[in-house]
């Protein structure tokens, strides 16, 4: 099944596998295609609002250069930072008329373009979404406060002791993957980005090639023909990677890396190997790590290292996907003089569950916790 197929689904297929109700089965998502490429839609009209969102699969901060890390960030921000004939000021004013919310994003492996409009205004959501996509401006005034941004936040990285944690995990794990960098780049690759850089990353990545389109709410096949076909039309066919974005090995080695920084307070980034989306075991892996660290207040690490020590406020984990691996990644802080007493907690925790499996009755809590949790999502 296509990624972004299971992205969409996601939600509503995990519900339908734990629990089955009436609201669920009436919820159908359909297939089509918008100028050759592949669309779902799950039309409801309940209310009259619309929720698009168009994924370019491998153009997200993992495709950039070696000696250009940060590009992908940089444009995906630029993208509604002014189009056309409008700057970015003008741009934002015609968004704002309309109430439309249109955002760009750059993850690790692809740009994702979001739509939030109502049904009335989704034409004119559309035409903005199309200026941007395909005839973003680039100013070099809107150039210089993205650069300015991103250093500032680079620069915020290397003082947090979260994020100084979460790069020697990734540099740890991944080794020299792309997946170990940060999306931000660095400081000297963002000054280097110029408008060329730009240029070249839109007719390389934007494409109709690596574009995907998903859909929900007050429309159907018939719109997204209609409305989103001119928008494909305008973006170049064909999808130019500058490379393939390699496999990674992840081993699991179990290594513990301590890095001094001045404060009262230590970060802990933990995790490892974890199971792809297509793997038959990977909802027991789902299930498993909701157990473990999934954000419950009943998870066993924070029973564990919380509850019975002390030794956090807040302690949790969250699978990790991508197209080069898969993994899970947990988090929390802790005073100085305990941090190595919680990281034992956390190993004791960990092997137990390795050791042990789940009891009868904690799978079915955890069933339960899932299941709840999905329905409330679907009031968000």
């Amino acid at each position: 099944m296509n990624r972004l197929r299971s992205m969409l689904l996601r939600g509503a297929l995990t519900g339908c596998l734990l629990v089955a109700t009436p609201a669920l089965a009436m919820v159908e998502v359909e297939d089509t295609s918008v100028k050759g490429v592949t669309a779902w839609y799950a039309e409801d009209a309940t209310l009259p609002i619309v929720h698009v969102v168009l994924t370019f699969e491998g153009a997200g901060s993992a495709s950039d250069p070696d000696v250009l890390p940060g590009r992908a960030v940089m444009a995906a921000n630029l993208l509604t930072e002014g189009a056309g004939e409008m700057n970015a000021l003008a741009f934002h004013k015609a968004l704002e008329s309309k109430a439309i919310r249109l955002e760009a994003q750059a993850d690790r492996d692809d740009l994702v373009v979001s739509i939030h409009t109502l049904k009335a205004e989704l034409p004119e959501a559309v035409r903005l979404t199309m200026l941007a996509l395909a005839d973003p401006r680039f100013d070099a005034d809107a150039l210089a406060t993205a650069k300015a941004e991103q250093i500032s936040a680079l620069r915020a990285e290397k003082e947090s002791p979260a994020s100084i944690a979460a790069k020697a995990w990734r540099e740890g794990l991944y080794g020299r993957h792309p997946y170990a960098r940060s999306g931000l780049g660095t400081e000297e690759s963002v000054a280097r980005i110029g408008a060329q850089d730009r240029d070249a990353y839109r007719a390389r990545y934007i494409t109709q090639a690596n574009m995907r389109i998903a859909a929900a709410g007050d429309i159907d096949g018939g719109d997204l023909r209609a409305l989103f076909g001119p928008l494909v039309a305008a973006l170049p066919q064909e999808f130019f990677p500058e490379r393939d974005l390699p496999g990674v090995t992840l081993d699991g080695k179990g290594t513990v890396t301590r890095i001094a920084h001045p404060g009262p307070q230590s970060v802990v980034v933990f995790g490892g190997p974890g199971v792809a989306r297509g793997d038959k075991r990977y909802y027991g892996y789902y299930l498993m790590n909701e157990a473990l660290g999934g954000g419950s207040l009943s998870s066993r690490l924070m029973r564990d290292v919380r509850v019975k020590h002390g030794l956090a406020y807040y302690i949790g984990t969250a699978l990790v996907h991508g197209d080069a691996a898969d993994g899970f990644q947990g988090q929390f802080a802790t005073r100085n003089d305990t941090v190595e007493q919680a990281i034992e907690a956390l190993k004791a925790s960990a092997a137990e569950l390795a050791a042990t499996g789940l009891s009868q009755r904690e799978c079915e809590d955890v069933r339960r916790e899932v299941k709840q949790g999905f329905m409330l999502q679907l009031d968000a």
